[in-house]
């Protein structure tokens, strides 16, 4: 793949850890307590994270070689993925419904976080093998904002299922 479709990839990664900064810094300000604004604020900082790293990758792959060239429809997909998923314009519709409603705001955490694996996950197809460990870093830290926000929703909206388990924010 050449290097300027790798790095327009890399740039949609970058907007979405981008969009998801800013999500999670919304959610922390419709937070009921200060646990939940510290874990909004925890992924923000997180997305932020990893956005550095995708904005590393591509001053990385500026300095490399010319790669074959992916297929153009795929880079639509791509791209039609980024825009009608992952941090998609709609949410901030859904988020002055969050005001009043913290586990449809979770929901809404815990899918945004799916669908970043998803993106993610297709992302390795256009980038060099020995970077594949990179993306698997961050897909892991992403199942693990994915696990935290769902043990968060069983807490704090499901307290009679509450087992001994303590949720850790950081």
């Amino acid at each position: 793949m050449s290097n300027e479709a790798t790095t327009k990839i890399l740039q949609l990664a970058v907007s979405i850890e981008e969009k998801g900064e800013n999500f999670y810094r919304s959610m922390s300000g419709y937070a009921r307590d200060e646990r939940q604004k510290e874990l909004f604020l925890y992924l923000a900082t997180e997305e932020e994270k990893h956005k550095d790293i995708f904005n590393y990758m591509i001053e990385s792959i500026k300095k490399g070689n010319q790669g074959e060239e992916f297929p153009h429809d795929y880079f639509n997909y791509l791209q039609d993925y980024y825009q009608n998923s992952v941090f998609d314009p709609g949410c901030r519709e859904e988020l002055l419904v969050m005001k009043s409603d913290f586990e449809q705001a979770l929901n809404l955490a815990i899918r945004k976080e799916l669908e970043s694996i998803v993106f993610y996950e297709e992302l390795k197809q256009f980038i060099e093998p020995e970077q594949h460990t990179i993306i698997d870093r961050i897909i892991k830290e992403e199942r693990q904002h994915f696990i935290k926000l769902s043990e968060v929703k069983k807490l704090l909206c499901y307290p009679e299922k509450k087992d001994s388990r303590q949720v850790n924010i950081n």
